[in-house]
């Protein structure tokens, strides 16, 4: 099995099983990964939407094509740029439309947001989330900054890949800048026992509401982002630091 599809399967199911997202949905987007032909980033079409679904599907195609499976089964056994593709890899399974839940997708409706610029946002969200926990965690290192240099070159990868995929990309660069200034508001008030509204979930509201929106459909915007936002984000973020502790390059915490 080429050590490509290995690095999605591992990082992957390690992502998968401590996010909100359910086990189905994990093990279909694994299989989906196995058998897919890893040649390179590329935006693709859900034909079981109305076609303007884009889904992120990442390859990292310069990854070595042969490897022992088993070797590559522990992640330490990963080079760090290699780790940091695999992340973005994982986005793929861990962050589709099709997961979206149905008290979602109702908020979406009453406020007259479309699904697949909630979708786009959400996995933009997702992506910061990844790359804000490896730099935060490990980034000051020289291994940490070749993980986040392989995780960067698979979203780049994306840009390269289509009008789709330089669109989402462009948006990814964008929005990384303004979503880092809100997780570190949010850090800075629990730092101060301030119970507040989280900066991310406003960030993420005024994003996805829609141009002439209603004061009503503001508003539930605004409350969906808050119900939901936060999760998208933590989940990756987490979940990225429990990826990096397999790979043995951040430590357990009390160890």
């Amino acid at each position: 099995m080429p050590t490509s599809v290995i690095i999605v399967v591992v990082i992957g199911f390690i992502l998968g099983a401590i996010t909100n997202f359910t086990l189905g949905l994990i093990c279909g987007g694994m299989l989906g990964l196995i058998a897919w032909s890893l040649t390179g980033f590329r935006i693709t079409s859900n034909p079981s939407t109305s076609g303007t679904d884009s889904t992120l599907n990442v390859a990292a195609s310069s990854v070595p094509s042969q490897s022992n499976e088993a070797e590559i089964s522990d992640l330490s056994s990963l080079s760090p740029r290699d780790i940091g593709r695999g992340l973005a890899v994982s986005l793929d399974t861990s962050c589709k439309l099709e997961g979206i839940s149905a008290h979602e997708r109702e908020l979406l409706r009453d406020a007259n947001v479309p699904i697949e610029s909630y979708y786009q946002e959400t996995l933009v969200l997702a992506g910061f989330g990844q790359d804000y926990a490896i730099a935060t965690f490990i980034g000051h290192s020289e291994i940490g900054k070749q993980v986040l240099a392989g995780y960067r070159e698979a979203w780049q990868n994306v840009g390269k890949a289509s009008p789709a995929g330089a669109a989402l990309y462009q948006l990814f660069v964008k929005r990384c800048p303004e979503y880092a200034k809100a997780a570190r508001e949010n850090e800075e008030a629990a730092k101060e026992g301030v119970g507040s509204i989280s900066r991310i979930g406003l960030v993420f509201g005024g994003y996805i509401q829609p141009q002439g929106a209603t004061p009503a459909q503001a508003g539930i915007a605004g409350m969906l982002a808050l119900a939901y936002a936060d999760t998208y984000f933590l989940s990756h973020f987490e979940g990225t630091a429990e990826a990096l502790k397999a790979a043995k390059l951040l430590r357990p915490t009390g160890a």
